[in-house]
């Protein structure tokens, strides 16, 4: 029996990438024969909910099969111009078939939308690709996983599901502690990490200390974690890349989720017009714990909430092109309302953090973002690509009984665009960036002086009233080329040249960055890989202490030098089976160059007190992954890294040496099950500290009487072992969640339930010493307790 579009397919929108195309007949005939192709792409989503659909699309001249993505999008290049049939298939909905006209040198565009299927159906089986499977038999680049946004609100979480705190479950990829979302990839710093929202760097990812991540899980549809050796078109880190990926609404009409947990609230709107040609969506969160608190203890001793709000839509162009605006603003808030603002006297005011009705403190910090994309083809085997982005972070702080105020920004408006184009066997590449960056740094700190007129505040060499401002205006350029070269079945190649300039720093540097892989099998590759790189703009701070507020940053200039990598990697990749497969590697890393201030407790920033080191870094990483199947997925990951810096002959662990770190995680959620149920546990080695070798009592010697005084009479100094000389005792974890589905009308219920830490491990977060008893004892304070928590979603 045939199938026909109208039977089969609720809507099916054709958008030619040119309108009024002449005949053929008209045109003049080419002196050389060239192959007539074009491109197709398009998307596959749900016709009740227009949630993307995973399905296998295939045509039929020639006969070729491709899988959607998480977002539900697909692409054939080199389509031979003229008839084609289409085909839809996803298991539970109705096919879809179509037919399609492909012009040569145009791009065409199509939306497919499936309508389920009540009954029980016989099972599909599909020989299609999964995004994974395509990335291993078309890509050279090697340490990259994909999640995707549905398997993030999958897995337990604290409070709600985190895109960042997912990807510390990686392989390679440390979290220091349960109380930070930050993580330190093969041995390298927490500001080595290149994170993009839709391509845009985001400076400050963490709310609340690096509690929480600033992505909202509803907007996002997915992420992909490189965590070495990542290709030339990306600059400016030394580490790894996290790319997140905005969700496309592809539904007509207004839909949304609203998500209501025990600690924030958020709400996510979007829809899609014009036969799909604009989408858009905008999503909005609060945390309230500080209400939560106020309810809890009667009194408003923990006044601070953050806030989110991102927005994105995509407009489709002539000829398959696009054009993307992406927003995200973000703020963390310390604050308070005294009884005189709720009388009206006074709109509000800072918190009162002492006895001290006179004592207050303004705190706040946060990010803007806005970037415009471009994506636009140029025949069927060209792309051209251009980006204009501003980001910016910045943070407040003020004390004003203690005369301290600290404030710091920077600001970044970036231009750069790729080109790409597809041969037979060759993928050529070629682009640029140029940014313009603004650093501000200002403090003023009272310098307080005892009777004898010695300094009693922090040492300040560059200013003798404690009033300190620093600006930086750098800017940077950047040529990049890459060719992905497969001469025969077995190879893959991809080599690439990265040029950079830094006015401020007058610094000129190349990166050439290669990887291969060889195919022993069609299922078993080999792949190497190296390459150099390097980074101009840092996040000042002392990687030993184990939270993180937020961060100063600032740029290489004449006194602060660029800091560079060389990373070189060895692994293998292989599929057990269509949605299973395995992958080892093993990475070197070296480091020159790195900066840290001299000081963990004195907040502010000095160039000429920066130190400066080097380190190096190796281990291996294991990944075990389960795709989707019948509901369940997951992984298993082992890494197995050392991790060591030197600075003036003294080799030391640096705090985020994690020798042996393991994540198990489980998620299962079938297709005709109302339950979702996710499992993670975690296991590792304790990540090094410095600990004491004991108390020192100071004495006071009195010049009149000539004598000392008794021990102690001057006070008490702890003196420090080795840095980093000890080892947190072993760590583990068990996390759990559910959720359950209920269908009301056109809504969607869906309670959840997260439990942390089930057999409330005590983990040891750090150690203090109490010098009030003899001898002197030291003391563990615990990492998170078992910490139920509760929420609710609900879609329409």
């Amino acid at each position: 029996m045939r199938l026909t579009p109208t039977a089969l397919v609720t809507a099916v929108s054709v958008v030619a990438g040119a309108v009024g195309a002449r005949a053929v007949a008209q045109q003049p005939a080419p002196r050389q024969a060239t192959a007539a192709v074009g491109s197709l792409t398009g998307a596959v989503t749900n016709a009740a909910t227009g949630d993307p659909l995973r399905a296998e699309i295939s045509i039929d001249r020639p006969r070729r099969s491709v899988r959607t993505d998480s977002a539900g999008y697909f692409a054939f290049r080199e389509v031979p111009a003229g008839r084609i049939r289409l085909r839809a298939i996803s298991f539970g909905f109705t096919p879809a078939d179509t037919v399609l006209i492909v012009r040569s040198g145009e791009a065409l565009t199509v939306s497919l939308r499936l309508r389920a299927v009540p009954q029980s159906l016989a099972e599909v089986r599909t020989v299609a690709k999964s995004p994974e499977r395509t990335r291993f038999d078309e890509q050279a680049t090697p340490s990259v996983v994909s999640i995707s946004g549905a398997e993030v609100r999958r897995i337990p979480a604290l409070g709600e599901s985190d895109v960042l705190r997912t990807a510390a479950l990686l392989p390679g990829v440390v979290a220091r502690n349960d109380f930070s979302a930050g993580f330190n990839v093969r041995g390298g710093e927490a500001d080595q990490n290149l994170v993009l929202l839709d391509g845009i760097q985001i400076y400050n990812q963490f709310h609340m200390g690096g509690l929480f991540g600033t992505f909202i899980d509803k907007a996002v549809s997915g992420v992909d974690v490189m965590t070495g050796a990542f290709p030339s078109r990306y600059g400016g880190r030394l580490s790894s890349v996290l790319d997140v990926k905005s969700l496309e609404e592809t539904r007509h009409g207004l839909h949304g989720t609203a998500e209501v947990s025990l600690l924030s609230s958020s709400l996510f709107l979007g829809g899609a017009l014009s036969e799909n040609k604009l989408s858009w969506n905008f999503a909005v969160r609060r945390t309230y714990a500080d209400k939560v608190v106020e309810w809890i203890r009667g009194n408003n001793d923990f006044p601070y909430h953050f806030q989110d709000a991102q927005f994105r839509s995509r407009l489709a162009l002539p000829k398959g092109g696009s054009l993307g605006l992406t927003m995200y603003a973000g703020k963390d808030l310390l604050y308070h309302q005294d009884e005189s603002a709720q009388l009206g006297s006074d709109p509000g005011g800072p918190i009162d953090i002492t006895d001290d009705d006179n004592e207050t403190i303004t705190f706040d910090w946060g990010n803007r973002v806005v970037g415009l994309t471009l994506d636009q083809p140029l025949g069927a085997r060209t792309m051209l690509s251009q980006r204009l982005a501003y980001t910016r972070f910045g943070t407040h702080f003020d004390l004003p009984s203690k005369s301290v105020y600290l404030a710091q920004s920077v600001a970044e408006v970036q231009l750069a665009g790729t080109i790409t184009h597809a041969a037979r066997r060759h993928t050529m590449s070629a682009g640029y960036e140029a940014s313009s960056y603004r650093t501000s740094y200002r403090e003023q700190i009272a310098i307080e002086t005892n009777g004898d007129n010695s300094d009693a505040g922090f040492p300040d060499p560059l200013a003798t009233d404690g009033d300190t401002t620093m600006r930086q205006t750098p800017m940077m350029a950047g040529l990049f080329a890459e060719d992905l070269w497969k001469p025969n079945d077995r190879w893959l190649v991809r080599a690439g040249l990265r040029g950079e300039f830094v006015s401020g720093a007058n610094w000129l540097g190349l990166s050439p960055r290669v990887s291969a892989k060889y195919f022993l099998t069609p299922r078993l590759a080999i792949t190497a890989a190296g390459g150099r790189y390097s980074q101009w703009m840092r996040a000042m701070r002392n990687e030993d202490l184990p939270l993180r507020v937020f961060d100063l940053w600032m740029a290489s200039d004449s006194s602060i030098p660029v800091s560079t990598s060389t990373q070189f990697s060895l692994g293998a990749e292989r599929w057990l089976a269509k949605d299973r497969f395995l992958r080892v590697e093993g990475y070197s890393k070296n480091y020159d160059r790195l900066a840290e201030p001299a000081s963990t407790v004195d907040p502010r920033i000095r160039p000429t007190l920066l130190r400066y080191y080097d380190g190096r870094s190796y281990g291996v990483d294991f990944y075990l992954r389960q795709l989707d199947h019948n509901g369940f997925s997951g992984w298993i990951a082992y890494s197995y890294g050392v991790t060591t810096r030197e600075r003036g002959g003294v080799t030391y662990w640096p705090a985020h040496d994690r020798r042996h770190n393991a994540n198990v995680v489980a998620t299962y959620a079938p297709a005709r099950s109302r339950w979702a149920l996710g499992s993670h546990l975690g296991i590792a080695s304790g990540t090094p500290y410095t600990g004491w070798a004991g108390l020192m009592n100071r004495y006071r010697y009195d010049p009149v009487r000539n004598v000392w005084g008794p021990p102690g009479s001057d006070g008490e100094e702890d003196v420090r072992g080795p840095r980093n000389g000890e080892r947190f005792p072993f760590y583990w974890r068990l996390d759990l969640s559910a959720e359950r589905r209920f269908d009301i009308g056109a809504m969607t219920v869906k309670p959840y339930v997260n439990l942390v830490n089930v057999f409330n491990r005590k983990n040891v977060f750090l150690y203090t010493i109490d010098t009030n008893t003899d001898p002197p004892q030291v003391k563990g304070a615990s990492q998170l307790p078992f910490l139920p928590s509760f929420g609710l979603r609900m879609d329409w």
